[in-house]
């Protein structure tokens, strides 16, 4: 991923007022957290975000956030069109009224010989300006959302955030980073836009995604600049004990951390780590 996407990913989101963000169907833990971090940053900055995903979110999930931040569908204001064969008759007027829950269209017409076929309703588009996709190595992978809207998704910009070499980068912008997190990814653009609005809830959604991702920061794939991240969500409030707590509470970290909880020595070796580590990212970021 260069910085260059990631420019590109910033300037779309200045230019948002109404983004969606979506969930893929086989979601995990990062995707949930990255994509409820990325909703709450952006109605700190004042823009209407929604978030959805094609099935329920788990019943476990749910100590991230509100469980009705997260909409099974997408829903908001849209324009349809209506289309029908009018045959060979001539429309000289049409209006409408609407009386109820009943649409009235009316039509003038150059003589008497009319017959209308079943109408064809195609939605044209919603009032959304941006989507985000959180995880999703293919938009087929977003479901029904995908399926029953795909004219949407053709007209309207895609920001694709993945870690997973296997993205078939189908986004205008795509912020892919193999052996990474989407929440580290997401956490990286909040922070290039503003990192006062990081405040503690957000950081500690953000921290959730790359402790889930990262084994605990155990990984062998992790580099510096996701223990520099670490350091500035935790400077912006993160709790990182509560973090690998909630965690292991529910069973999403790997299980040799779990048969520990709550009160392992091993989990305890992690915080210090965490610790040690964002310390010295710290010092080195006032030089």
């Amino acid at each position: 991923m260069n910085s260059e996407n990631k420019k590109q990913a910033c300037d779309l989101i200045k230019k948002s007022s109404n983004p969606l963000i979506l969930i893929p169907e086989n979601f995990n833990i990062d995707a949930v957290s990255g994509a409820l971090g990325l909703y709450l940053f952006l109605e700190k900055n004042k823009k209407n975000p929604r978030i959805a995903c094609s099935i329920a979110i788990p019943e476990k999930f749910l100590f991230l956030a509100d469980k009705k931040i997260i909409e099974n569908g997408i829903q908001g204001d849209c324009l349809y069109k209506i289309s029908f064969d009018t045959g060979e008759s001539q429309i000289k007027e049409l209006s409408y009224e609407q009386e109820g829950n009943i649409l009235k269209i009316n039509l003038a017409t150059a003589g008497s010989n009319f017959e209308l076929e079943k109408p064809r309703i195609d939605l044209l588009k919603f009032n959304y300006d941006l989507i985000f996709t959180a995880g999703s190595p293919d938009l087929e992978s977003l479901g029904k959302i995908y399926y029953d809207n795909a004219c949407f998704f053709s007209e309207t910009a895609i920001v694709n955030i993945d870690c997973r070499a296997e993205n078939k980068k189908y986004g205008n912008i795509n912020l892919i980073q193999p052996h990474s997190s989407v929440s580290e990814i997401i956490a990286e653009i909040a922070n290039m836009l503003s990192r006062d609005a990081l405040d503690s809830g957000i950081a500690d959604l953000f921290l959730t995604g790359i402790v889930a991702m990262t084994n605990n920061f155990q990984s062998a794939k992790i580099d510096a600049e996701t223990f520099a991240l670490a350091s500035i969500l935790l400077m912006s409030g993160a709790n990182r004990e509560e973090v690998i707590k909630r965690l292991a509470g529910v069973n999403l970290l790997a299980e040799e951390y779990t048969e520990f909880y709550p009160s392992s020595k091993i989990t305890k070796q992690i915080v210090d780590k965490i610790n040690r580590e964002s310390s010295w990212y710290s010092r080195q970021s006032a030089f």
